[in-house]
């Protein structure tokens, strides 16, 4: 009965595979929609060195000015004295006279005029001090004129100074809650932008005009490759697909489009385009050749063309990335992947004779630095007294084996030492004065206050202070494994503002070398519990290829290149992406000693056809059982399975497609909602299935056939009707044996 039940369970997951076909993941980018767009008329121009070209803004291609608001909430501040710090980023396009500021403002009536200013700077330079007079207080909308040095493009600071009193105490007014003054959230900035950006030197500004942080949408180009892409393009469309990705703040998905579907876009995009000069069959082969562009052997050509749609006279950016050979985009493309080599990019042409030398991936484990993470040194002085947030996800397919800990590298300032040591001096006798200075950390919302005592104790490196936390009570319960840590100082002063404002030279210093240790181990199974593992390690990629179908179109591109950024962003390394596709002649041999990850409908799969027997889900079988499995199979929208690879089973195959009632959007694989059920999977689930209401669920086979007991023979319903049939069967045996016997008794001798 073993037997059985095993054969009805793997029967009923195998019938999801007749339901699953390659339809459709919610888009993680714009897709292509050839039937709701009509294609984009275009002309275009090659670029050469040195010469001016003009294209149409990010945000502004059809109308002049760009209006964003100052913050998101209304902010309120308080005291006598306040400061808050607002951020603007000025987008690449020409700026004209006219940008402004309209800081909107309420404060409270009883502020006394005379005395009541804010101030407004931008990066230091003050702009403008206004006066807070009663007959403004339930609003105030003051419109500041910005300069050339305000609008230049990137990130700006705008420090709003704030100095208000309600009599004539000081004392008395830094702590009545009626001295306040609130920043509304209407408040704006506007820069009088014109429609069109000019440079002569466009490759010394990429990854622009592809992506553009802080502005917007941030993500406004595409990554093109030919309409039947190579191996070697797609791996080099994946990596500069997440690459543009990892620009962003918010990580918005790079699309990746192939030559058709370009130009059947709704609006007409910027693109780098990858691949090799005999590639092309449309509007790339027609550029191309137009352009004086020319390559041999191991050469590689970055070329700019000016891109009009002649409907609107929208002008757009085409990097054009050429070889003789796909093989040589795919070996070179770290030129525009990786910081040491995108810093040199100069000019709008430049042709690679030599290949420079990809980056070193170590094995090594690199150092968890505050610098790593992207964080600088933190500073926390008497007007800056407490740190940003800084966050850090430890990657979920690490498990901790030893004693992690946070080591902060402290350095005290001169003159806080002093003070402290001769005030603990004096009162050797009294509570110790030393321990009113210190550091207090904030991990995951619990506090540790390290006094000033604490920290002259701890072992010297140079001239900081190393401060170890274990790490081991903040994870503890944290199904996140998320770390957030934030720094107070406390400066052996209570604030006074009765008393003159001094710099008077007392900080603490946090170095940006402060570490994370967290020893660790990557899990490796074969389930959905520690994903992206076994795929991924520390240094991203772990033996790997991505299987695709043999002609994969920019939807399946789009959700690959989300989909491996997502796995990849807790690695410390940027690794190579191996693809194979369907149906190429060493397909074979590429997938033994690999992890294989299919995306697609794997009955359409030719590499899958002599393995069917060996595949978890199988088609031809019965459907989820419904009492087994609380899965219902007509409303299933995608899902994943994990088993031993076939071709390899030391290894790994994962599969990845959408069910039949999917139809939302053609070619799509996975949804966003599943990567981040999958990210955080607590139990050893081979199957997940997401449902046409958004809801994720997995099965563990094992677990399922584990929990049920084996039923007992003799009470089996089953085995009850069998041994009725056979105890029927032998009485018509014993009946017409007997009547025949009888018989030949009867008969005459």
């Amino acid at each position: 009965m073993n037997a059985y039940r095993k054969t009805v369970l793997y029967g009923s997951i195998s019938l999801l595979a007749l339901q699953l076909v390659l339809t459709p993941l919610a888009p993680y980018a714009e897709a292509a929609d050839p039937a709701g767009a009509p294609r984009i008329t275009i002309s275009s121009s090659y670029v050469n060195d040195g010469a001016a070209a003009a294209f149409s803004s990010n945000i502004s291609s059809t109308n002049s000015g760009y209006l964003t608001h100052l913050a998101n909430d209304n902010i309120a501040m308080t005291r006598v004295d306040s400061v808050q710090q607002l951020y603007y980023t000025v987008p690449r396009a020409d700026v004209s006279d006219g940008s402004y500021i309209d800081l909107d403002i309420s404060y409270s009536e009883l502020l006394l005029p005379a005395t009541s200013t804010i101030t407004v700077s931008i990066d230091g330079r003050p702009l403008k001090s206004i006066p807070l007079t009663k007959e403004t207080s339930s609003r105030l909308t003051s419109r500041i004129p910005l300069g050339s040095e305000d609008v230049t493009p990137g990130f700006h600071t705008i420090t709003i100074e704030k100095h208000s009193t309600i009599s004539n105490d000081l004392c008395n007014d830094e702590e009545n809650p009626a001295n306040w003054l609130k920043i509304n959230r209407s408040s704006v900035i506007f820069l009088n932008t014109t429609t069109s950006y000019r440079t002569t030197d466009s490759l010394s500004s990429y990854p622009y005009p592809f992506v553009e942080p802080g502005i917007q949408d941030e993500m406004y180009g595409a990554v093109l490759v030919p309409d039947h892409p190579s191996a070697d393009i797609i791996s080099a469309a994946m990596k500069l697909a997440t690459y543009l990705t990892s620009r962003t703040s918010t990580k918005r998905a790079a699309p990746v489009l192939t030559e058709s579907e370009w130009l059947n876009q709704n609006r007409l995009l910027p693109a780098v385009a990858l691949g090799g000069t005999d590639s092309w069959n449309g509007p790339i082969k027609q550029m191309l050749s137009e352009s004086p562009v020319q390559v041999s052997n191991q050469q590689m050509s970055l070329d700019t063309f000016v891109v009009t749609n002649q409907a609107n006279n929208e002008s757009r950016q085409v990097l054009l990335v050429s070889a003789a050979a796909d093989k040589v985009i795919h070996d070179q493309i770290h030129v525009l992947t990786e910081k040491n080599y995108v810093d040199q990019l100069a000019g709008n042409h430049l042709l690679i004779n030599e290949q420079p030398k990809a980056p070193d991936v170590s094995n090594a484990a690199k150092p968890i630095t505050f610098e790593s993470l992207g964080f600088a040194n933190i500073k926390l002085d008497k007007t800056s007294a407490n740190s940003d947030r800084l966050t850090y996800s430890i990657p979920p397919f690490w498990s901790l084996t030893g004693e992690s800990q946070l080591l902060l590298k402290v350095r005290v300032s001169p003159l806080l030492q002093n003070e402290v040591v001769d005030t603990s001096d004096k009162n050797k006798n009294a509570s110790a004065p030393a321990d009113t200075a210190g550091l207090t950390v904030v991990i995951n919302d619990i506090p540790k206050t390290f006094s000033f005592s604490d920290i002259v104790k701890a072992k010297k490196e140079d001239d900081s202070y190393l401060l170890p936390i274990p790490l081991a009570p903040y994870l503890k319960g944290n199904n996140s494994n998320t770390l957030n840590m934030s720094f107070t100082a406390h400066l052996n002063e209570a604030h006074n503002v009765c008393g003159p404002k001094t710099d008077n030279g007392k900080w603490i210093f946090i170095d940006k070398s402060s570490s994370l240790q967290l020893p660790h181990e990557v899990q490796k199974e074969t389930t959905f519990k520690h994903w992206p593992s076994p795929f991924v390690g520390d240094q991203g990629l772990d033996h790997t290829v991505f299987l695709l179908p043999k002609d994969p179109d920019g939807v399946l591109l789009s959700q690959l290149a989300a989909m491996i950024r997502d796995m990849t962003s807790g690695s410390s390394a940027s690794s190579t992406v191996e693809i194979a596709q369907d149906q190429q002649p060493d397909l074979e041999q590429k997938l033994k000693g690999n992890n294989v990850i299919l995306v697609g409908n794997p009955d359409s799969f030719q590499a899958l056809q002599s393995y069917k027997d060996q595949l978890l889900m199988s088609p031809g079988n019965s459907q989820f059982a419904a009492v087994t499995s609380n899965i219902i199979n007509e409303t299933t929208e995608y899902a994943a399975w994990i088993q031993a690879s076939p071709w390899d089973k030391d290894r790994v195959l994962a599969v990845f497609q959408a069910g039949a009632s999917n139809k939302q959007v053609k070619d799509t694989f996975i949804h966003a909602n599943m990567l981040k059920f999958l990210n955080n999977e607590q139990k050893s689930s081979q199957v997940v299935v997401m449902s046409k209401s958004n809801e994720v669920l997995s099965l563990d086979l094992k677990g399922l056939q584990e929990a049920k007991p084996a039923s007992n023979p003799a009470s089996s319903p089953g085995s009850n009707r069998t041994l009725l049939w056979m105890a029927a069967a032998v009485g018509v045996v014993f009946i017409v044996g007997l009547i025949f016997f009888i018989r030949l008794l009867r008969r005459p001798k």
